[in-house]
C-alpha cells in the first residue's frame, strides 16, 4: 500500500477565522439592544391604546379603492411593452461610448 502525502489540517489564516467569528458574534448581538429613543416619542395616550385588529388581506384589498388590475385585453400591451424595452436595451448595449 501507499502513503498519501499528509496535508495540513490547520487553516492558513487562523487569525481571519476568529475575526469572522467575532464579526458575526458582534452583529449578532446588536440585534438584542433596543433601538434609542423609540419609545420616549410615544404619548401616554399611544402606549395605552389597544392592539389594532388584525384583518385578512381581502378586505384590506378591497377597501383599496380604484386598484390597478391586469385585465385580458393588457396582454398584448405587457407583450408590446417588454419588447420594446429590449429594443432600448439593444440599442444601449450596441451604442458607441467612445465619444
Amino acid at each position: 500500500m501507499f502513503a498519501l502525502p499528509h496535508l495540513p489540517t490547520r487553516s492558513a489564516r487562523p487569525g481571519l477565522k476568529a475575526a469572522g467569528f467575532a464579526t458575526l458574534a458582534l452583529l449578532a448581538l446588536s440585534g438584542c439592544t433596543t433601538p434609542p429613543g423609540l419609545n420616549d416619542r410615544l404619548s401616554a395616550a399611544d402606549r395605552a391604546a389597544p392592539y389594532p385588529a388584525l384583518l385578512p388581506s381581502g378586505q384590506i384589498r378591497a377597501a383599496i379603492p380604484g386598484a390597478p388590475r391586469l385585465q385580458e385585453e393588457d396582454d398584448s400591451h405587457v407583450l408590446a411593452r417588454a419588447e420594446a424595452l429590449r429594443r432600448r436595451a439593444d440599442a444601449l448595449r450596441n451604442a458607441d461610448l467612445g465619444g
